[in-house]
C-alpha cells in the first residue's frame, strides 16, 4: 500500500505529538527553549500538510467535529487535578498538531459550500 504525503504528514505529527504528551505527561523529561519552538513549528506544519492534503469532502465534519470535541475535553478537565495534568500533557500537542488541520479542513468546507 503507497502511502501519500498527508498521510506521512499525519503519522509524523500524530507519532511526535503523542511521544511528547505521553513523556510530559508521565514527567519523563521536559521539552523547552529552542527544542520547544521546533517542535510546536513541525507540529503546525505537519497539521497544515494534513488539512491541505489528507481529509477529503466526505472525512470532513467528522474530522472537525472530533477536533472540536477533543478541545472540549482538554478544557473541560481543567477542574480535575492529576486527570488534568495526563490530559493536558497528551491533549496540547495533539491539539497544536490538529488545530491548523481543522481549520483549513473547516475553510474547505466553507469555500465549497459557497461555491455550490
Amino acid at each position: 500500500m503507497k502511502m501519500g504525503y498527508g498521510a506521512i504528514a499525519f503519522l509524523i505529527g500524530g507519532a511526535l505529538a503523542l511521544v511528547i504528551g505521553l513523556g510530559a505527561a508521565f514527567n519523563m523529561y521536559e521539552i523547552t527553549g529552542t527544542a520547544a519552538t521546533v517542535v510546536t513549528w513541525v507540529l503546525l506544519v505537519a497539521g497544515i500538510l494534513v488539512g491541505l492534503w489528507n481529509i477529503d469532502n466526505a472525512e470532513s465534519v467528522p474530522f472537525v467535529v472530533g477536533v472540536v470535541g477533543m478541545t472540549l475535553l482538554v478544557g473541560i478537565t481543567t477542574g480535575v487535578a492529576r486527570v488534568n495534568e495526563i490530559v493536558s500533557a497528551i491533549g496540547t500537542p495533539l491539539i497544536t498538531f490538529l488545530m491548523p488541520a481543522s481549520i483549513i479542513v473547516a475553510a474547505k468546507m466553507v469555500f465549497e459550500k459557497a461555491k455550490n
